[in-house]
């Protein structure tokens, strides 16, 4: 997992081929802000989900990861919490790849947290379970671009 500032993505461009573009989305919508929905921005090889919901608590939350695509998580505007833990340290409680699918989820102790507030992101690699939209504090509003790069 890498987290940063939005500002600094330039800086990873070298680690993830589509990240480039992804940033690009990002950055502009930060700027521009849009409407919560699906942005195709090289079709189903990279493209992002905006969404505003309200942050929740940790109790019932499970671990995701995914093997066909990275997660670029953004943070436009609110404070969230990222759980992380390396996948091979859970428990899998329930997967789709076998079907084809993307997601999987796991129970298991987290190994950090990420506190993301507005202008920050986290990249998620197939090895970083995470446990996305925990509140801080106490549960509040967010606005989060989630763009998925095909790897």
């Amino acid at each position: 997992m890498i987290v940063d500032r939005i500002e600094n993505l330039g800086l990873y461009y070298p680690v993830l081929k589509g990240l480039e573009e992804a940033s690009e989305f990002v950055k502009k919508f930060y700027k521009e802000p849009s409407e919560d929905g699906r942005y195709d921005i090289d079709g189903d090889h990279i493209y992002a989900s905006v969404a505003t919901y309200e942050t929740k608590s940790r109790e019932g939350a499970q671990f995701e990861s995914h093997k066909k695509y990275v997660d670029l998580q953004a943070v436009i505007d609110g404070t969230e919490i990222i759980s992380w833990a390396p996948v091979e340290g859970l428990k899998v409680e329930s997967e789709s790849f076998s079907q084809g699918g993307d997601i999987a989820f796991y129970s298991g102790d987290t190994v950090m947290d990420a506190r993301l507030p507005a202008g920050y992101f986290a990249l998620l690699f197939p090895d970083d379970a995470h446990m996305p939209c925990i509140m801080d504090k106490e549960s509040s509003k967010v606005t989060k671009i989630v763009v998925k790069i095909e790897l």
